[in-house]
């Protein structure tokens, strides 16, 4: 059978060739004598096509597993030296660009905004960099005075550790144990004390340490400035060797009573050293008149208190004798009629008389004190 057409057009946007012409519709079939699909897509039918990996043409699904020797398609880009915009509108597809290098262009808002701050930050840290230099140049030069300094110091310190040794002998030898034994040529360190011109404590509470203290003239000051006590009580036995006192000179003036008995009186003596000793009586003074016969009496029964001196006179008609208790004519001291005897005699020295018998008696006695 014959087909006979005036023309064949295929043009579907012609509508009025369409109109004119006979158009041919037809079915693909593919080799297994299978239809091909098509979709509409915009109006338009597509046939529905699916890129195989046999056809060298790398189509794999989203969270494939990769594998050794799969293939894909080379993506290309526009190189452009200057970077400028290629499109006319904002959402328009583009290509990707390189540079001369083949360097691909990208950006990145929030890493030029770090990069802003990363250059200003270097910029800083350039100049403080720089400062660091001139600092390390600075410690270089200090690192070597320090390190000389250090040579100098272990040479010191090697000087200290002999010091140091020898220091510790010192005090090794200046050391003293309490009670230890002396030993001839023992060292000792000279003990300093505080010049006090004014005398008072210098510590403030009982029990605080104290330093010696010395006078105006460097006299070291002692309890009671120097006042003495004896180490030998009165009335006991005497031992050691005596202490040496000394007198107020005084040229014969006139000297004053003391005030009150138990006062502190001077020793005096004279422009020569020689000590004044006044024994003259001013106490008190007693007159008696003992009746003396041929039996001893005692003539100052009641002695006057502190006597110092006994006077004896004798008035009577014969002599009479004197002496201590016992004595007779024949041992005591005579003392002849109408004769005077004088006797530094202390009040506890009892005096005793007698005499001849027929005796007229007439017997003064004076004591003074």
């Amino acid at each position: 059978m014959g087909l006979y057409m005036d023309k064949i057009d295929f043009d579907g946007t012609d509508a009025a060739s369409i109109a004119e012409s006979s158009q041919i519709g037809a079915h693909l079939l593919g080799d297994s004598d299978v239809e091909i699909t098509s979709t509409t897509v915009g109006g338009d039918e597509a046939l529905d096509v699916n890129i195989v990996q046999a056809t060298g043409m790398a189509i794999f699904n989203e969270d494939d597993a990769s594998a050794s020797g799969a293939a894909g398609q080379s993506i290309l880009g526009v190189r452009q030296d200057a970077l400028a915009s290629s499109t006319s509108l904002d959402g328009d597809y583009a290509h990707f660009k390189q540079n001369a290098k083949g360097e691909q262009y990208v950006i990145d808002t929030d890493g030029n905004a770090l990069l802003t701050t990363i250059d200003a930050d270097t910029g800083s840290i350039l100049t403080d960099t720089n400062a660091m230099v001139v600092d390390l140049a600075a410690i270089e030069i200090l690192l070597g005075t320090i390190d000389a300094d250090t040579s100098s110091i272990a040479t010191d310190a090697s000087t200290i550790a002999g010091d140091t040794t020898s220091m510790d002998g010192i005090l090794t030898a200046l050391s003293k144990a309490e009670d230890a034994v002396h030993g001839s040529g023992d060292k000792g360190i000279m003990a300093l004390a505080v010049a006090n011109h004014v005398e008072g404590a210098l510590h403030s509470a009982d029990g605080d340490y104290a330093a010696l203290q010395v006078d105006s003239s460097g006299r070291l000051r002692v309890i009671g400035d120097l006042d003495v006590v004896g180490n030998v009580a009165d009335d006991a036995a005497d031992s050691g060797n005596p202490l040496k006192i000394g007198s107020r000179a005084s040229f014969g003036a006139a000297m004053s009573a003391i005030s009150a008995s138990n006062d502190r009186a001077d020793m005096l003596s004279d422009e020569y050293r020689r000590l004044w000793v006044n024994d003259s009586p001013n106490v008190g003074i007693t007159l008696s008149k003992p009746t003396i016969s041929s039996v001893q009496a005692e003539i100052a029964g009641t002695a006057q208190a502190s006597r110092r001196r006994i006077l004896v006179q004798n008035l009577s008609s014969k002599e009479i004798y004197v002496g201590p208790t016992g004595v007779l004519t024949t041992t005591g001291l005579r003392i002849a009629k109408g004769a005077l005897l004088e006797l530094p005699w202390g009040e506890d020295l009892d005096i005793f008389a007698i005499s001849a018998a027929g005796i007229s008696s007439d017997v003064r006695v004076l004591e003074v004190a």
